[in-house]
């Protein structure tokens, strides 16, 4: 056999070597490396002799621990997990725990993972969090708590989370949210709290000065307190839709490009209302059986696109006539003097 041929043979053996490794057993679960991440899959596993049935099944130390890595991304996700105990991964940035049953979440269970980043509780059985849920994670930027049960907060619910960015609180039961629930949250920048049964906004709720996108969407809101958004200066993004808000004021929001309205029935705008939406590109007062485009419109200067559409409005009036929109949508109305309105609309784009 020559040389040649020899360190041909020795090449292939230990790419397929590499290759085995790449993508192995951990234990129960599965480890890949992606860069410097060790991918652990322990997502859907059998249970092992001596595993107690409801409990989180981790992969022993030893069978992960040979791998030259710097941060753990840890899934187990689907793996009928009721109750969450000490986790014990070195070095775990993110951890899923998506789509388990998981009813309660001990006080210590993250007590030894405390750098994580990112943690995702998504579709599981919550009700309630205490005041240690999540104290010790400092360091936590993003928490994704959507499709559970979770039908109280507090002000004890989210301490500790000094560095939280994300939060999503979206397909819940809320009902409420007690004054000081997120005051904590100081560095909360997107905040989701779609799909719940939220009927007021009272307080300084939302007084965060880094929050940029809010999203309370399809509850039933019909009542928003003055000082709701006092703080919030920072607020780019704001999502009112599919609620029953009676009235609308001006809730001083300096920073705001984005506003839906949208389906909420008959919605009342008041006189002062968009005074203070300075920045407003971007707004849909859709579905809400208005008669007539709110005189308070022509404050909005910056405005771009406006949904007008599934109201009753027989007549554009004068309140958008010194607008310069890009965009304006208005079908599914009444409108009468169309052509006249239309002509003195300055838009590039006209939906009817």
């Amino acid at each position: 056999m020559t040389n040649a041929l020899l360190r041909l043979i020795v090449f292939i053996l230990c790419s397929n070597v590499v290759a085995i490794l790449s993508s192995e057993r951990c234990d129960m679960c599965t480890c890949d490396m992606v860069g410097s991440v060790l991918l652990l899959n322990c997502s859907d596993t059998k249970a092992r002799q001596g595993d107690i049935s409801g409990m989180i099944r981790q992969p022993y130390l030893d069978s992960y621990i040979r791998y030259n890595y710097e941060t753990i991304e840890a899934h187990f996700e689907s793996s009928r997990i009721k109750t969450l105990s000490r986790l014990v991964l070195i070095n775990v940035d993110s951890l899923y725990l998506d789509h388990n049953e998981i009813v309660a979440i001990d006080p210590g269970t993250f007590v030894e993972i405390k750098n994580l980043r990112t943690l995702s509780l998504k579709d599981n059985n919550l009700q309630t969090l205490n005041e240690n849920s999540f104290h010790v994670l400092r360091h936590l930027k993003n928490l994704d708590l959507s499709y559970n049960k979770l039908q109280t907060l507090d002000e004890k619910s989210f301490q500790g989370l000094k560095n939280l960015e994300n939060l999503n609180l979206s397909h819940n039961k809320l009902t409420k949210l007690p004054p000081g629930t997120f005051s904590s949250l100081l560095s909360l920048q997107t905040l989701s709290l779609s799909h719940n049964a939220i009927e007021n906004l009272e307080g300084e709720i939302f007084s965060l000065p880094k929050l940029q996108t809010l999203d309370v969407s399809f509850n039933s809101i019909f009542q928003i307190g003055l000082n709701v958004f006092d703080r919030a200066h920072n607020l780019r993004t704001l999502n009112l839709s599919n609620n029953i808000i009676a009235k609308i004021d001006d809730y001083k929001i300096v920073s705001l490009e984005t506003l839906d309205l949208s389906c909420n029935n008959n919605v009342t705008v008041d006189p002062n209302a968009f005074t203070s939406l300075k920045s407003l590109k971007w707004m849909s007062l859709a579905s809400n059986n208005l008669l007539e485009v709110p005189s308070t419109v022509e404050m909005l200067t910056e405005l771009r696109v406006l949904h007008l559409e599934g109201n009753s409005i027989k007549d554009l009036g004068d309140s958008v006539k010194e607008l310069r929109l890009e965009e304006c949508y208005v079908q599914n109305n009444y409108l009468q003097n169309f052509d006249v309105n239309a002509a003195r609309l300055r838009v590039s784009n006209l939906q009817i």
